[in-house]
């Protein structure tokens, strides 16, 4: 489901994205 790949994240042009979500509790820590 497209839902579960952007929870995992997922691959575009060979690289590795991830929701906003994830990239923003990165920076919290």
């Amino acid at each position: 489901k497209i839902v579960d790949t952007w929870l995992k994240g997922y691959r575009y042009k060979g690289r590795l994205l991830r929701p906003a979500k994830v990239k923003v509790g990165q920076k919290n820590r």
